[in-house]
């Protein structure tokens, strides 16, 4: 039988601890300490901890039940609202940025921490948050009350076990596709550097700079992509860190360029020397802060043209020669094809595009199909956790997938 309560009322039974992150002073930070965690490192399913700072040991006890837990349940409720992840059981202890709320079950409590990581997706938590959601000039955010009065349906925990399970088959197949997308990256890079970089070519002879808009449309569920320069994961574009904008917007929004399959994505500003190769069958828009380069000859492609921009060489280039100002660091567009990347020998492009071409097309692969994976378990999701589908209704289906 399923129950429906709050969980200001699940905490105040001792099934749940919930809390935001710790308000950290300036004085209080230092090492020996406990990396802070935020949001910008919070994705769904995992975390990407830049261990930036850190608050002192000395601090330890004012920090109370703040510090990360195995298996607490992290939501991100400002900014960025509604990336949700599991701590996992091994690694670095993190004290939580009060951007963040935190989840803690215990053992025994009717609702497991897996669940409730899945219901933080789906439209139950989302139709909640919409209408609670407060909103200032810089970011929309939830607060500990509106997170408190959210009303949660769940079964019972063999019920809860059943659902989490079918779900979660499908999330260890992207995560596979995930590291085998990521692996690709590192050996294509490896494949490159270790080629002879003979000579150094303006960028403006063999490819064209293309700059992006300025601005940002209102962003949507669906519809196409409007990218975002954090979706620039060391030469893999990662979806998951971009929005949606309408099918109406999108013309608008891709008249100066629409990025295509072959172009390197990078940007321009804050995140000098990320890049990334444009996904196949995707319509997107650029972000803002973000151009690409085109390739301009047949036999340079835009997975060569990628690495050398990835380079070490290349990002010390932008280190040199990029503009540093007071709030952000840019590189400037107009100058940008007097630039020179680090290529081999002229005779040696079409050998070194053929064979990053091939193994970008086989991460790509692997992240198209975590497209259709990702679809296909927000599509089950809902329907599992308001018992609409029955587990042995869909176990063929996700088993056919994975």
């Amino acid at each position: 039988m399923s129950r429906t309560v709050k969980l200001s009322e699940l905490a105040a039974e001792g099934s749940l601890i919930y809390g935001d992150g710790y308000r950290t002073k300036k004085a209080e930070h230092g090492k020996p300490g406990l990396p802070i965690l935020r949001v910008a490192e919070v994705h769904d399913g995992r975390i990407r901890p830049e261990l930036k700072d850190f608050v002192s040991d000395r601090y330890r006890t004012t920090m109370g039940n703040k510090v990360s837990q195995p298996n607490d349940v992290v939501l991100t409720t400002k900014g960025t609202v509604g990336r949700v992840t599991i701590m996992p059981i091994t690694g670095d202890s993190f004290v939580y940025s009060p951007q963040l709320c935190f989840f803690r079950l215990p053992k025994e409590a009717p609702l497991s921490p897996r669940y409730l990581s899945y219901w933080f997706k789906s439209s139950e938590f989302w139709s909640q948050a919409r209408s609670r959601k407060s909103q200032t000039d810089m970011a929309d955010y939830l607060n500990l009350a509106d997170i408190g009065s959210l009303r949660i349906t769940f079964p019972g925990r063999a019920e809860q076990a059943k659902i989490v399970s079918v779900l979660g088959a499908l999330d260890e197949k992207i995560a596979v596709n995930d590291r085998i997308a990521a692996t690709s990256s590192v050996l294509a890079q490896t494949i490159f550097d270790a080629s002879q970089l003979e000579i150094d070519v303006r960028i403006g002879d063999v490819a064209d700079v293309l700059d992006g808009p300025h601005a940002t449309p209102q962003k949507t569920t669906e519809g196409p992509w409007f990218l975002s320069i954090s979706s620039l994961k060391a030469g893999m574009l990662d979806l998951d860190e971009s929005a949606h904008m309408t099918e109406e917007e999108f013309p608008r929004w891709t008249r100066r360029v629409q990025p295509r399959e072959g172009d390197v994505l990078f940007s321009y500003e804050t995140r000098l020397g990320d890049a990334a190769l444009m996904l196949p069958g995707i319509r997107a828009s650029l972000g803002r802060r973000m151009a690409v380069l085109r390739p301009r000859k047949p036999n340079v492609s835009g997975a060569l043209l990628l690495h050398s921009y990835l380079s070490s060489r290349f990002n010390q280039e932008i280190r040199e020669r990029a503009i540093h100002g007071a709030t952000v660091d840019r590189i400037p567009l107009t100058e940008l094809p007097s630039w020179k990347l680090p290529l081999p020998p002229m005779y040696q492009w079409g050998k070194y595009s053929e064979a990053l071409n091939g193994i970008h097309r086989r991460a790509a692969a692997s992240l198209i199909e975590n497209r259709t994976l990702s679809d296909l378990r927000d599509t089950l999701l809902p329907e599992l956790m308001s018992g609409r589908l029955r587990i042995r209704d869909v176990e063929k289906v996700v088993e056919d997938a994975v």
